[in-house]
């Protein structure tokens, strides 16, 4: 299996169930319905071909599988988290770049004085280069 065929969604739903210890609380925690959530789990169930939980009292237990997969799972969605929210965005005011136009001749004069005032004023350490 590929993983553009796997809905990653899967796992953080496979997580909570883990962490929660049984369907219902995992639905609170993902604020998801019980019918929405028992979908996940059986997609999972048929991806891994395990049960991954199994009932015990009023808890549902893992599985060796599920206990053997839940570090890596969990280690998996904190590098998507890491990636969603401390990917840096272009600052062109701090930005150390230099970029190259390509423009005709006659273009080059009014464009490329324009551009390079408004950069001397917004973003001081980017450079700016024009080829024909």
């Amino acid at each position: 299996m590929h993983i553009r065929d796997v809905d990653l969604n899967l796992f953080v739903v496979f997580d909570a169930i883990y962490s929660e210890e049984g369907v219902s609380r995992a639905c609170a925690r993902l604020k998801l319905t019980q019918p929405a959530v028992s979908h996940a789990l059986a997609r999972l169930r048929q991806m891994f071909n395990d049960p991954l939980f199994i009932r015990r009292q009023n808890v549902i237990a893992p599985t060796p599988l599920a206990r053997e997969i839940i570090t890596r799972v969990r280690q998996s969605l904190i590098g998507f988290e890491t990636t969603l929210t401390q990917t840096s965005r272009f600052d062109p005011g701090t930005a150390n770049k230099k970029f190259v136009f390509g423009l005709r001749p006659n273009f080059e004069p009014p464009l490329i004085s324009k551009l390079v005032e408004r950069i001397e004023t917004k973003a001081g350490h980017i450079k700016v280069a024009a080829v024909r």
